[in-house]
């Protein structure tokens, strides 16, 4: 894994976009443990790459406990950020139960405003 956080957070967006789940497959234990990385950016583009996964065809057997962990990551974290993302996992259809439920993580999903704040375009 890259050192740098930018590049770390690019390419978990990247990820985001790829659709073979074979790749993908061995790529989750990197996209879990940027969860934890102490860069809010890394994280925010984390949740956005497990929600991805967890969105294709097979996204189900490949991070079955999805939702847990998204649900850890909202009662641990602070950043408001990665609770937006959060939430929007939850608003996806995750199926997070999270506190608010998942109708305040849509605002900006989808506007075509990072909601990572990296200035590009929601996945």
């Amino acid at each position: 894994m890259h050192p740098n956080e930018y590049i770390r957070g690019v390419t978990l967006r990247f990820l985001c976009r790829l659709n073979e789940s074979k790749i993908i497959e061995l790529l989750i234990p990197s996209i879990l443990s940027n969860l934890e990385h102490h860069h809010p950016f890394v994280r925010c583009n984390a949740v956005l790459a497990v929600m991805s996964v967890y969105k294709l065809p097979q996204g189900e057997q490949l991070l079955d406990n999805a939702p847990e962990i998204v649900d850890t990551l909202l009662s641990s974290k602070q950043d408001p950020s990665n609770k937006r993302n959060a939430f929007a996992v939850d608003g996806a259809g995750v199926g997070v139960a999270a506190d608010g439920g998942g109708v305040a993580g849509v605002v900006g999903v989808g506007t075509g405003v990072d909601a990572c704040g990296g200035g590009g375009v929601v996945v």
